[in-house]
């Protein structure tokens, strides 16, 4: 492990407990390799990840900050957290993980799910302050990933971020069976 990997382990583990176990993700041969770092939640049926690695690429729009990705959602299935490395990897260096920003895959993103892609949006943290980390001479700031069904990433485009996470009522980010928002979904 290198120094500023220790260094983020160092402070993720700080903020958030101990980590349980870390899994190295590759979305193809040569394709830059990403750590997911699994966390102890404390709580029974839940998955907490964070991913090392992304913040390393070299992006134009990154001058104050550098993403990192985080997942949490309430099933057991360590895919979660292996789908955000998948992605850190596949777009390593070639998108910015900004928020409102979509990445789908052809398969499903767990065992427990028909959902096949991620929305980039404010990480699960108890206050901003969480999401901001300063490593060695670097600032890294999380983003959250949340699943979407394919088709939800168009509405995202369509409505806007902000229609489509705080307009509906019901919506559980963090449920891997919630029900398809789709555009006769009603926000009352």
């Amino acid at each position: 492990m290198d120094d500023i990997a220790a260094e983020w382990l160092t402070k993720v583990e700080e903020r958030f407990g101990s980590v349980v176990e870390i899994r190295m993700v590759r979305a193809h041969a040569g394709a830059q390799p990403i750590s997911v770092l699994f966390f102890e939640t404390g709580k029974s049926g839940q998955v907490r990840a964070v991913t090392f690695g992304l913040s390393q690429a070299r992006r134009t729009a990154w001058r104050l900050a550098k993403p990192e990705l985080m997942v949490i959602m309430n099933s057991t299935h360590p895919e979660w957290g292996l789908a955000a490395g998948y992605f850190a990897s596949r777009y390593f260096g070639r998108r910015d993980f900004s928020y409102g920003e979509t990445f789908m895959m052809e398969q499903t993103l767990a065992p427990d799910t028909m959902m096949q892609g991620m929305l980039v949006f404010a990480p699960a943290v108890d206050s901003e302050g969480e999401q901001i980390f300063e490593i060695s001479r670097s600032r890294i700031v999380l983003g959250g990933l949340y699943p979407i069904y394919h088709g939800e990433d168009q509405l995202v485009k369509e409505w806007g971020l902000e229609k489509f996470w705080k307009e509906r009522k019901g919506f559980d980010p963090f449920d891997p069976h919630r029900p398809a928002v789709n555009s006769g979904w009603s926000s009352s």
